[in-house]
């Protein structure tokens, strides 16, 4: 059993990642692009918050991100 197996999906984390600097790399198939970052969780007394962080010319950046939680996700597909 492997870690992730030990813990539940409570919620998704959803982005726009426009922003977010596109490095593109030769691949066996063509050209393909990474976008590095990081989902940053911020646990308050009510609630959770969620943001993106990245690095643009050696500085960081910051940017929203929405939490879904997994119960909404199942309900609108219904």
């Amino acid at each position: 059993m492997s870690n992730l197996e030990c813990f539940p999906s409570l919620c998704t984390v959803v982005a726009n990642l426009s922003n977010v600097t596109r490095t593109p790399y030769q691949g066996p198939h063509g050209i393909y692009y990474i976008q590095l970052y990081n989902v940053v969780l911020m646990c308050g007394q009510t609630e959770l918050k969620a943001q993106i962080r990245w690095k643009k010319n050696g500085k960081e950046m910051r940017g929203p991100a929405s939490i879904v939680y997994d119960d909404l996700l199942e309900s609108s597909a219904r």
